[in-house]
């Protein structure tokens, strides 16, 4: 667990070089900064989605989107990133329910039909998520009745600027219709080989469900403040120890790091690449229920809890046979897409004569 120091909390973050397919309350409630990757390579928008609906409940943060709800996995990747690094623009200040929503004169099917039936179907199924996105969808259209009234679409510049755009759709649209592969790919026997190449990326690493009571004591701070923290501490462990007082309920009520006050004090699940090398021995040796003793950091003390622990395993073909297919086909359309533009290129070099008619370049094999 990496703690870095932002005014006068510590939060808890993964450490670099975490194990890809993170997306534990642990990464939630971290605010900053993430690092949002699924076990396939990819970061599927409505999960970020999930996890802006956590960070951020019932707001909508640094939102300048303009975009089609269609891009909706790109518009709130961004997003995230600006908030999370505290780098937002703004904020709409906007709370909303799907009643709210409607009766702003939007209309759910027509905002959800612009996804495919997957992202239909997840948001469907999570009304948080639902909700979410129709924040966003309804903050479109806000803000699209606002530049249509004041005419801003007949602006030189934004014209011009609406033509680029329309071009970039269409040739994004094309390449994507030219690269993406059959409906039957990959076949069972390419499935099966990617799967016996891939299969210990799939691995999931022994893991720990972790809270924590923080108490902060920055080394170098002055004698006053060093005493006053330790008898907070003293306090704490005298509560614990010999008052059998819970240890969420102490963590709400004294546990300086606020992220994870408010949840008891839980970080969530951390594999042992993500515990912060000072850390990882102790939470490693601890016993399901168990508190560490106050452990010193640069920023203060930690007790640490192991709520629960996952052993490391292999999952079956099987469990991960959708991601796997996701990230062949993934894998496939890029290589298609590469192909063909290559090919036109080739055909087209930059300084040819391009008034002259040229053959139409066939598409790659898929």
């Amino acid at each position: 667990m990496k703690l870095e120091r932002k005014g006068p909390t510590a939060r808890p973050i993964p450490a670099r070089g975490s194990a890809p397919g993170d997306t534990s309350e642990y990464s939630v409630r971290a605010e900053s900064p993430f690092h949002p990757a699924s076990r396939a390579g990819s970061w599927n928008g409505l999960s970020a989605l999930k996890m802006y609906g956590t960070v951020f409940p019932g707001r909508c943060p640094g939102l300048v989107w303009f975009g089609p709800l269609a891009h909706v996995s790109r518009v709130v990747r961004q997003t995230i990133r600006r908030v999370a690094t505290g780098a937002a623009i703004g904020s709409v200040g906007c709370v909303l329910n799907v009643a709210s929503f409607a009766q702003a004169g939007a209309s759910e099917p027509e905002s959800l039909s612009k996804l495919n039936p997957a992202e239909q179907a997840e948001l469907k199924s999570d009304p948080a998520l639902l909700r979410q996105y129709l924040q966003l969808a309804h903050a479109q259209q806000l803000l699209l009745g606002e530049a249509r009234k004041a005419k801003w679409e007949e602006r030189p510049e934004v014209k011009v600027k609406l033509e680029r755009a329309r071009e970039k759709a269409l040739a994004e649209s094309w390449l994507q219709s030219i690269a993406d592969p059959p409906p039957e790919f990959p076949s069972e026997d390419e499935l099966k080989a990617a799967w016996e190449e891939r299969k210990a990326s799939f691995a999931t690493p022994r893991q720990y469900r972790l809270a924590q009571i923080f108490i902060a004591s920055p080394k170098g701070a002055n004698k006053g403040a060093v005493q006053k923290a330790e008898a907070k501490l003293a306090a704490v462990k005298k509560r614990l120890a010999f008052y059998k007082e819970d240890f969420a309920t102490i963590a709400r009520s004294d546990s300086e790091d606020k992220a994870t006050a408010a949840a008891g004090g839980e970080i969530g699940w951390l594999s042992d690449a993500q515990i912060q090398p000072e850390l990882r021995a102790a939470v490693t040796r601890l016993l399901q229920h168990e508190v560490s003793p106050p452990l010193r950091l640069n920023d203060g003390w930690h007790l640490l809890k192991c709520l629960d622990k996952r052993k490391a395993r292999m999952p079956a073909l099987e469990e991960v046979r959708p991601a796997l297919v996701k990230q062949l086909r993934a894998e496939k359309a890029k290589a298609n897409s590469e192909a063909y533009v290559a090919e036109l290129l080739r055909a087209h070099p930059p300084n040819g004569d391009e008034s002259a008619p040229a053959a139409p370049v066939q598409p790659p094999p898929k």
